[in-house]
């Protein structure tokens, strides 16, 4: 799989597994969109420790209104095309007894 010069986005991607895939992907050339419910400056801190590759955007991926928000977000004009997801679902089976 091609990652270099690739869009990522990574669910969960502020801590624990998701940060770490972040920071790989970062280092393999990726850009890198943190998707994560942290606060802002919080998950800031994490994109910027990450580098200059990686963009935190606070979103609660459980709730549909709180995705259909960051779609509609100014900031994604520029976004062309996303070109993989790495999704880090396991806060669901904690949170919501499902996965």
């Amino acid at each position: 799989m091609k990652i270099s010069n690739n869009l990522f986005i990574v669910t969960g991607g502020a801590g624990g597994i998701g940060k770490a895939v972040s920071s790989i992907l970062t280092s393999k050339g990726a850009l890198v969109a943190l998707f994560d419910v942290l606060d802002s400056s919080k998950g800031s801190e994490v994109a910027k420790s990450i580098g200059d590759k990686a963009v935190y955007v606070q979103v609660d991926i459980t709730e549909s209104d709180s995705v259909k928000k960051v779609g509609r977000s100014r900031r994604w004009i520029v976004v062309i095309k996303v070109d993989r997801a790495v999704p880090d679902f396991h806060h669901l089976s904690r949170d919501h007894g499902t996965c």
